[in-house]
């Protein structure tokens, strides 16, 4: 499974900086208790199946009973099982990653597999999932990983990574998002808040909970941790002035979350999640930028500052 691949699905499932950082230092405590360098992978698992009196170990036997054997498969499990972890709070409210059920792990196997990725690719997760399982001798394997593998979901994947999240019009989702909140006045809300993320590619956590400052700016905790100011227009300034209230402007994230499909199959475009917004926004913001003559390194260099990508070629997934 590529990296670039781990990361981009980090950057979809959004959990608050606090959570975030919890789930990091359980997965990475999990991934060291299990790091054996120098400990062939072959010989230990022949070893723990002859201790279960397993005489003719099959793959899955082997892979039941492996370690994390050396640098490159610990990398490999802390960002899969972390990708997971994340998606689990996003979805289900998870907080420790030792209660992460098969329901969890099914339901982000077919997020995955929908999410256009090559078979590859959700195999890397499948993977790492096995070897997360086994250390706890959970039953995901026969819950969940089973199960997907003979879903036509999974027999349907074997695409290459080159599909787009954007939206053919935008502007008519959120559109919709005024015909489909409780009120008046959270209707408004749900629209400014998907106009912020198309716009000026804030991440939804972000469209949602902000700061106004007095010099027309905005400020947000972004999801790498650090602090970000945006400016805004002067039209969107006075309009996040009258939504706000003390300086402060709050909608609750799983409202728009809930409302943003329904708005989707009313405006006729296919779901792809708010994240789709911010490739709306990065596309964007390219072309404009290629227009007035910018290379395709440069102009990518911009969209990643403002999209706030730790890593560049995090955006590349953007731009198609």
């Amino acid at each position: 499974m590529a990296k670039r691949v781990e990361e981009s699905v980090m950057d979809v499932f959004e959990v608050s900086n606090n959570i975030a950082r919890k789930l990091d230092y359980q997965v990475d405590n999990i991934a060291k208790a299990h790091l054996q360098i120098g400990v062939g992978r072959g010989e230990y698992a022949k070893q723990q199946c002859e201790a279960q009196g397993i005489e003719r170990p099959t793959s899955h036997d082997r892979g039941q009973n492996s370690q994390l054997h050396s640098w490159a498969e610990f990398h490999k499990f802390k960002s899969a099982i972390t990708s997971l972890a994340h998606f689990g709070n996003a979805e289900f409210g998870l907080k420790r990653v030792t209660d992460i059920s098969p329901k969890i792990v099914a339901t982000f196997l077919n997020t995955v597999a929908n999410m256009g990725y090559s078979k590859n690719s959700v195999n890397g997760f499948i993977t790492q999932i096995e070897k997360f399982a086994s250390f706890y001798k959970m039953p995901l394997h026969e819950k969940a990983i089973v199960p997907f593998k003979q879903s036509d979901i999974y027999k349907n994947v074997g695409r290459k990574d080159t599909e787009t999240r954007s939206y053919a019009h935008p502007e008519k989702v959120i559109e919709a998002l005024g015909n489909i909140g409780s009120s008046d006045a959270i209707s408004e809300k749900m629209q400014f808040s998907a106009s912020l993320s198309l716009n000026y590619g804030l991440r939804i956590n972000d469209a949602c909970h902000f700061k106004l400052r007095s010099d027309g700016k905005i400020l947000y905790n972004s999801k790498n941790g650090m602090k970000t100011i945006k400016v805004l227009s002067p039209t969107d300034y006075v309009k996040a002035q009258a939504l706000s209230e003390h300086g402060k402007y709050n909608l609750n994230v799983n409202t728009i979350k809930s409302a943003w499909g329904k708005a989707c199959d009313q405006a006729g475009e296919n779901r792809t999640g708010l994240h789709g917004l911010r490739h709306n926004f990065a596309q964007n913001l390219y072309n404009e930028l290629r227009d007035k003559g910018l290379s395709h390194k440069e102009a990518s260099l911009v969209c990643s500052k403002e999209l706030n990508h730790s890593r560049p070629e995090i955006t590349e997934k953007y731009l198609r």
